[in-house]
């Protein structure tokens, strides 16, 4: 008997100190599939570090990101910040951004598993259903001091990856005739995937006639561009006379990009379509 209550005591007392730090994590959307992006948004992230104790905790956090689709990163255990996170006994830390510990998550204080640390820098997340979770452990010795997993975690992070629209009219290098006056009907295909409350951007620019000229860098380098419409909810514009005219003979670029004003998807380069090139010449 007396042993099975030095066991229940034991139990009880290493409960106690693995809680001696309380972490809640919580992340508001947009999500992102950049880690660096999480580090560093004020305001859509809360944690609140609270001491349990009445004693000073000197504390490192430990962080990870786990996802269903076998991709996990973490801080390395042996990985030491510059100096440590200080709570006072009985002091409650809210903090907005986990700016300051944005070394943490460096790739050479990281281990790795389902990605590769190039296509995580490059393309981010892959799909999938992502927590993001935080341990407190004691500064220099690397003791638990926080509750592990689920406690510390935050909400579901929901990366989701959509295409960007596709331009059905014109078709690329097609020449555009008709009367000059007559309205030219531009459309283009909305991806599978893309929420009912999103919106297009309609950029059309005039090109330049030199010869060898990317359209691509062209669209994003148009301080002025020849026509820019940001808010159109159905993937389609009339561009009739009362829109600037089109100069006959002239090459236009057209490109169309969709946002979610809600924020609930991520779309796969930054929603812009691919770069549509026509050559207006009525009749």
């Amino acid at each position: 008997m007396k042993r099975i209550i030095l066991f229940m005591f034991v139990l009880a007392s290493a409960g106690s100190l693995a809680q001696s730090v309380s972490v809640n994590l919580n992340i508001a959307p947009p999500f992102t599939p950049y880690l660096a992006d999480y580090l560093g948004r004020n305001q859509h992230l809360t944690l609140q570090l609270k001491n349990n104790t009445r004693e000073t905790q000197s504390l490192k956090l430990l962080l990870s990101f786990s996802g269903d689709n076998g991709v996990t990163i973490r801080t390395k255990p042996s990985y030491m910040p510059i100096r440590a996170l200080l709570l006072n006994p009985g002091e409650v830390k809210l903090l907005t951004s986990l700016a300051e510990f944005r070394y943490y998550l460096d790739e050479d204080n990281l281990d790795l598993q389902g990605i590769s640390a190039q296509n995580l820098r490059v393309g981010g997340l892959p799909e999938g259903d992502y927590q993001l979770c935080l341990q407190a452990v004691d500064y220099s010795t690397g003791r638990i001091v926080s509750a592990g997993e689920p406690i510390g975690c935050s909400n579901l992070i929901a990366i989701r990856y959509v295409e960007p629209p596709t331009i059905i009219y014109p078709a690329d290098n097609q020449t555009i005739s008709g009367p000059r006056n007559q309205p030219i009907l531009f459309t283009w295909a909305r991806a599978v995937g893309v929420p009912a409350g999103a919106v297009y951007q309609f950029r059309l620019v005039e090109l330049p006639d030199t010869p060898g000229l990317n359209p691509n860098a062209y669209v994003d380098a148009a301080i002025v561009p020849t026509f820019e419409q940001r808010t159109i909810r159905q993937p389609l514009l009339v561009y009739n006379a009362s829109l600037p005219p089109l100069k006959p003979g002239k090459r236009y670029a057209l490109r169309i990009t969709a946002t979610d004003p809600q924020q609930k998807v991520t779309f796969l380069n930054n929603g812009h379509s691919v770069v549509t090139t026509f050559v207006y010449a009525p009749d």
